[in-house]
């Protein structure tokens, strides 16, 4: 994180996907200016409450600028949805969503109950 940033972009991968597929974003929101963290989660292994929590635990822990921002991709912008249901912080700036799931997709929905996609995604 560059020590002379003023804000803060975190960075929540989809389903799938890991903190490198937000790599290059991170790299050019550095140029910017910007202080960034790359949310680390493994839906496959957790229940979604545990990410949510766990999501708000290393916000507190590696954001450090007083403001920041939060870009999601997919599953990541469901995550950002679900911390903040109850209401946002002062130092929340601007949430970003990519591609939200805003309803299951059709494939999930049909291969819900198919041992091998329930262990692949949670």
């Amino acid at each position: 994180m560059s020590t002379d940033a003023q804000e803060t972009v975190v960075l929540v991968h989809g389903l799938g996907r890991s903190r490198l597929s937000l790599r290059t974003l991170a790299r050019r929101l550095r140029e910017a200016g910007f202080a960034t963290v790359n949310v680390p989660y493994a839906p496959t292994f957790h229940r979604f409450e545990t990410l949510v929590e766990d999501f708000h635990d290393y916000l507190v822990k590696e954001v450090k600028t007083e403001r920041y921002h939060l870009v999601g991709h997919s599953l990541g912008s469901i995550l950002i949805r679900a911390r903040f249901a109850h209401g946002y912080p002062t130092e929340l700036g601007r949430i970003v969503m990519l591609a939200p799931p805003n309803h299951p997709p059709r494939l999930a929905r049909k291969l819900h109950s198919f041992p091998p996609f329930r262990l692949w995604a949670g």
